[in-house]
């Protein structure tokens, strides 16, 4: 199986499979508060996509990346997945299976998870810029 990488390497993620239940208008849905089914899925490759989407009128904003795994992965469209330092994203769409065509089959599935962002201020005397600029609640920048 051929699965792109980045330098990085391979990472094993854990799909977590959250039990259905019905929401006040008799719709299926998943219940986020009820304990997983969770799957540990190693020999994936995640590659985070382009850039961060500001929310207008919000304080979040949204990333998204794309996650290769083996052609066996048991993943479906309502799953959430765990990276290893990247916290838990959604499944964005359906799961896309490739065929094993010459050692090249693979499941490509996008991923999308909404982050809140906060504002802070780089000092007069830091030599920036001045004003309002969002960086993300682990301190990275947006």
């Amino acid at each position: 199986m051929a699965i792109p990488y980045l330098p990085g390497g391979l990472v094993t993620v854990t799909r977590n499979r959250y039990p259905l239940t019905e929401d006040e208008y008799l719709n299926e849905t998943r219940d986020l508060d009820a304990t997983p089914d969770s799957l540990p899925v190693s020999g994936c490759s995640f590659q985070p996509s382009t850039g961060a989407e500001f929310v207008v009128d919000a304080d979040r904003f949204t990333e998204r990346a794309d996650l290769y795994l083996p052609p066996t992965a048991d993943i479906v469209g309502t799953d959430l997945v765990g990276v290893p330092d990247r916290g838990e994203w959604a499944v964005d769409g359906p799961v896309e299976r490739w065929p094993d065509v010459g050692g090249l089959g693979h499941v490509h599935v996008r991923l999308v998870r909404f982050r809140e962002a906060v504002e802070y201020t780089i000092p007069e005397d830091g030599g920036g810029a001045e004003g309002p600029l969002m960086g993300t609640l682990d301190g990275g920048t947006a």
